[in-house]
């Protein structure tokens, strides 16, 4: 079974849809998802709480990323294990085939999703920086910088 831990620091505007399209997949045998609030002032915990008992919500009091998905190690039951931001979204297939392709390949550590930046509406400078951003070499062959 896989393992999916999610550091949220004040994210309850944003974590249902990460949430949500994880759960859409009914399957009995869906991923262990484990939602670490850290140094929360928000409604965080009640929002991913509120998604049911396929996810386990631990609250710590330290506002860190780092410790977050520490405690989210200890927490977590399965393996391979996710490591992905609340504000994104990523759903069930993209979960199973980002597993299928370290069982493909055992040689591998770690993998991510392709870079998906949505820049409509951005300013110039903005789009602009992640053009040139996105064209750097460590940037390109990284595995940072795309939320899971």
């Amino acid at each position: 079974m896989t393992s999916i831990v999610i550091p949220a620091h004040n994210e309850g505007r944003v974590i249902g849809r990460l949430l949500d399209a994880l759960l859409a997949d009914t399957s009995a045998t869906g991923p262990d998802i484990v939602v670490v609030c850290n140094g929360c002032t928000d409604d965080t915990a009640r929002v991913a709480g509120g998604r049911g008992d396929r996810v386990r919500v631990v609250e710590v009091p330290t506002p860190s990323k780092h410790h977050a998905l520490r405690v989210g190690d200890e927490h977590a039951r399965g393996f391979p294990r996710l490591y992905v931001d609340a504000d994104v979204v990523v759903g069930a297939a993209d979960v199973r085939a980002l597993v299928a392709a370290l069982d493909r390949s055992p040689e591998l550590l770690a993998v991510a999703p392709g870079r998906d930046i949505p820049l409509a509406g951005c300013a110039w400078p903005v789009r602009a920086y992640y053009r040139v951003w996105q064209r750097l070499p460590a940037v390109r062959e990284g595995l940072f910088g795309r939320g899971v």
